[in-house]
């Protein structure tokens, strides 16, 4: 469990085969509250689309800084 290690970094691999919207939710038990743990929506778009959009997001004058994240780390 590479997220317990300190200093290491967990990394998410999706599958996307097909375009839509997508939930999900977590793959291994890790106790109470395991079954609430759902992911918000995912959004799979063709590969130009995600090209564009990324294009896009590193020419953004947005920083992701500590307020920002605070504000989207929030419980829905």
């Amino acid at each position: 469990m590479i997220y317990t290690m300190n200093g290491r970094t967990t990394r998410l691999n999706l599958r996307a085969d097909s375009v839509g919207t997508f939930g999900g939710l977590a793959a291994h038990f890790s106790g109470d509250g395991f079954s609430d743990m759902h992911f918000f929506d995912v959004h799979v778009v063709p590969p130009e689309e995600f090209s564009k959009w990324a294009q896009d997001a590193s020419h953004s004058e947005k920083t992701l800084d500590a307020p920002r994240y605070e504000q989207i780390a929030k419980p829905r």
